[in-house]
C-alpha cells in the first residue's frame, strides 16, 4: 500500500486526490475505522484536506480548527508534534468543548498524529476515529507515522510545485513588463529622434535656404520665424527631458512663498495665445474673486498651468474651446483645465500621467511631443502637497483636468541658497531692455568656433569689447597681459574645462580685484549650477544661448562701469 501511494505521489497525483488515496488506504487496512487529513493554512489553522468517511457536519466543525496544546486531539498534535491518543472522547478534557457534539455523532475515540515536513515544520494532522473506546495496536500506531510520512512527501512535493507556478508565473509576469517596458524605451527613442529631427529639419533647411537663396524680405522674416519656433520647441524638449531626470533623482525643489495667482494665469495665456489662435481654438479664463494668495513655486506653477494649456490646444480642433478655472474649495484651491477636444478613452485615462505614455505612440499619430508634460504636471503637484486628475467621458467628448492644491504651504522642502534661487538666476534683471555694454573689455573663453562666433556678434553689437580664447591655457596667457571687466566661459572645454579656469584665476586674484564671470553652458541641471557656482563663478546662464539674458547678466555684473561707460560714450578708457 505505502509503495502503491508513493508511485501516485511521483506520477504527480494532485494534492486533494493523494490526500483521499491516503485515507481510504488507511480505512483498507483497519476495518471500521475512519481517517482525515488536516493542513495548515497561511492564517495558522487546521482545514480539511480528507474526510469523506467522517460526517459532514463534523467537517464543517473541524474547518478552521485553533492550534493549541488542549485543541481535540488535531489541534494538540499539531501543537506539540507528536501523537496524540484520545481513547475515550467523553471523558478526556481536551475534548470537554466538543463533548455534546460528539454525541450527535458517535464518535469515541480519535488518535492523532503530527504531519512533519522534512525541516519538522508542522505540515497538517492525520487522525483515525472510531464509534467506540479504543485504544491503539502497536500495528495501528505504525500506520498512523507511515501514512502521515507519506502525507509528508506529497505535501511538500504539491508545496513544491505550487511555488515553483508561482515563480513561473513571476518570471512571466517579469518577462512581459521588461518586454513592455523595452517596448515603451523603443517607442520613446523612436518619438524623441522624431520630435528632435523635426524643428532640426525645418532649422537647418531654412539656413540653407536663407544662405543660397535669394529671398524678399516678408519670406525671409518668416524663414528667420521659423528658425527661431522650431529653436524654442527643441528647447523645450530639452527642458522636459532635464525636469523628468531631476524628478528620477530626487533633485527637483520648490522656492514655495504666497502669490498672486492670476498674474500667473494669465502669463500662461499669453505664452500659448499664439499657438491657440493658429488652430482657432478660444482661450477663457474664469477666477473667483476670494481665491486670494496661493502658497507656490511660481514658476513651478506656471508650468503646470502652461503645460495644461499646450496639452488642451494640442488635442481640441479648431473651433474648440479651453477654459481655465480657478476657485477656492474649503482648505483648498481648485484649478481646472477644460476643453472640448477629443478627448480621453476610458482604458487610457489611468495612464494619462505616467512617463513616456501617449494615447497613440504610432508613425501615424496625429500629434507630436515626448509625452513628458503630465508626468511633469503630477510629480510638480504631488510636491505642492496637492493632486491632479483627469476626466473624460470619452473620445470627442473633450476632458477635464483639475488641479487641488492646499491653501497652507507643504513642510518646506530644502532652501536654495541665494546664488542658486531660480528668481536670481533665470529671470533676465531689470536692466534688460536697456543694456549697454559700450567701452567693457569682455573674455569669452569658447571653444566651439560657431558658438564663439555667436557670443562675439551679441556682445560687438552692444559697442563691447571681445578678446576671444578658444581654450583655458589661451585665457590664461590673456589675463597675464589684459585685465577684462567680465569672463564669460564655457565649461565642457577639451584639455582643461572651464572648472579648472576659474579655480585658477580665483587663486591668483586679490579679494579687491575679483574678476566677474559668467559660466554660459550647455550643462544646465541644477547640480550643473550649483557646481558652477561654488567652483567660483558669479552667475551660470544656461545654453542655448538667450541674447538679451546673457547681455542683461553682463550688464549687471559691472553696473557702475556700464552705467559710466553709457555716459562717456565712445571713451573706452574708463577702468572698473
Amino acid at each position: 500500500m505505502q509503495n502503491r501511494l508513493l508511485e501516485l505521489v511521483a506520477r504527480g497525483t494532485p494534492l486533494p486526490d493523494m490526500l483521499h488515496s491516503i485515507t481510504r488506504a488507511i480505512e483498507l487496512l483497519s476495518p471500521g475505522m475512519m481517517a482525515s487529513v488536516l493542513f495548515v493554512d497561511d492564517a495558522g489553522r487546521l482545514r480539511v484536506g480528507a474526510g469523506a468517511s467522517l460526517p459532514p457536519d463534523y467537517n464543517a466543525i473541524v474547518e478552521g480548527l485553533a492550534i493549541g496544546p488542549s485543541v481535540g486531539s488535531c489541534g494538540a498534535a499539531a501543537y506539540t508534534k507528536r501523537m496524540v491518543v484520545v481513547t475515550d472522547i467523553s471523558t478526556h478534557p481536551n475534548w470537554a468543548p466538543y463533548r455534546e457534539l460528539m454525541k450527535n455523532f458517535r464518535l469515541q475515540a480519535c488518535w492523532s498524529g503530527p504531519i512533519l515536513s522534512s525541516e519538522g515544520q508542522v505540515l497538517g494532522t492525520l487522525a483515525m476515529y472510531y464509534n467506540e473506546p479504543r485504544a491503539p495496536t502497536e500495528h495501528e500506531l505504525h500506520l498512523i507515522e507511515s501514512m502521515a510520512h507519506i502525507a509528508s512527501v506529497a505535501m511538500e512535493k504539491a508545496k513544491a510545485e505550487q511555488e515553483r507556478e508561482h515563480l513561473l508565473a513571476r518570471e512571466r509576469q517579469a518577462r512581459r513588463e521588461a518586454e513592455a517596458a523595452s517596448r515603451m524605451k523603443d517607442e520613446f527613442l523612436s518619438t524623441l529622434s522624431h520630435e528632435l529631427r523635426t524643428p532640426l529639419t525645418a532649422i537647418l533647411g531654412w539656413a540653407q535656404l536663407l544662405r543660397t537663396r535669394q529671398m524678399p524680405e516678408d519670406k525671409r522674416q518668416r524663414a528667420l520665424e521659423a528658425i527661431e519656433r522650431n529653436a524654442r520647441a527643441q528647447t523645450q524638449l530639452i527642458e522636459d527631458l532635464l525636469d523628468i531626470s531631476r524628478i528620477v533623482a530626487g533633485k527637483l525643489r520648490l522656492n514655495v512663498h504666497p502669490v498672486e495667482p492670476l498674474p500667473v494665469l494669465e502669463a500662461a495665456l499669453d505664452a500659448v495665445r499664439p499657438a491657440a489662435e493658429a488652430r482657432g481654438v478660444r482661450l477663457a479664463l474664469q477666477v473667483a474673486p476670494d481665491v486670494g494668495l496661493l502658497p507656490v513655486d511660481s514658476e513651478r506653477f506656471l508650468q503646470v498651468v502652461w503645460n495644461l494649456l499646450t496639452n488642451a490646444i494640442k488635442f481640441t480642433p479648431a473651433g474648440g474651446q479651453v477654459v481655465v478655472r480657478l476657485e477656492r474649495r474649503e482648505g483648498e484651491a481648485r484649478l481646472e483645465v477644460e476643453d472640448t477636444g477629443q478627448g480621453i478613452a476610458q482604458e487610457f485615462l489611468p495612464h494619462v500621467f505616467e512617463r513616456f505614455r501617449q494615447a497613440d505612440s504610432s508613425t501615424t499619430r496625429t500629434h507630436g511631443g515626448l509625452g513628458l508634460g503630465l508626468a511633469i504636471v503630477r510629480h510638480v503637484v504631488e510636491m505642492h502637497g496637492g493632486s491632479v486628475s483627469a476626466h473624460s467621458e470619452g473620445p470627442g467628448r473633450g476632458s477635464t483636468f483639475r488641479v487641488t492644491l492646499p491653501l497652507t504651504p507643504p513642510r518646506a522642502s530644502e532652501p536654495l541658497p541665494a546664488s542658486q534661487d531660480r528668481s536670481q538666476q533665470e529671470l533676465p534683471p531689470p536692466a534688460a531692455e536697456t543694456a549697454s555694454l559700450e567701452g567693457l573689455r569682455i573674455l569669452v573663453v569658447e571653444d566651439a568656433p560657431d558658438a564663439l562666433a555667436l557670443i562675439t556678434e551679441v556682445l560687438e553689437g552692444c559697442r563691447a569689447h571681445v578678446m576671444c580664447a578658444t581654450s583655458s591655457q589661451e585665457a590664461l596667457a590673456l589675463l597675464g597681459s589684459i585685465r577684462p571687466d567680465v569672463l564669460i566661459s564655457d565649461i565642457g572645454m577639451s584639455g582643461e574645462d572651464g572648472y579648472s579656469l576659474i579655480r585658477r584665476i580665483r587663486a591668483q586674484e586679490n579679494k579687491d580685484q575679483r574678476l566677474p564671470a559668467v559660466a554660459l553652458t550647455a550643462f544646465a541641471r541644477s547640480e550643473d549650477r550649483q557646481r558652477a557656482l561654488a567652483a567660483g563663478f558669479d552667475v551660470h546662464v544656461a545654453k542655448p544661448l538667450n541674447a538679451s539674458r546673457l547681455l542683461s547678466v553682463v550688464a549687471s555684473l559691472v553696473p557702475t562701469r556700464s552705467a559710466h561707460a553709457r555716459a562717456a560714450g565712445a571713451d573706452s578708457s574708463v577702468t572698473k
